[in-house]
């Protein structure tokens, strides 16, 4: 499995929108701070694993 966090100016982000990965079953956790424009903006944890995706609680950023 591998896992991360995934954001995006739409409510619901999803892996298919920016993502970054931070670490995978092997361990290796690594995170960048993304450099974002200002705006508002929604982010969320995933787990991605052959059982499927999974999502973490929603948060909304603005950045000015």
């Amino acid at each position: 499995y591998s896992y991360g966090v995934c954001y995006g100016t739409t409510p619901y982000p999803s892996a298919t929108d920016v993502y970054q990965e931070v670490g995978t079953s092997v361990g290796n956790t690594t995170f960048a701070t993304p450099v974002l424009s200002s705006g508002t903006y929604y982010i969320r944890s995933y787990v991605a694993s052959d059982k499927g995706m999974y999502y973490g609680a929603i948060q909304r950023v603005v950045v000015q």
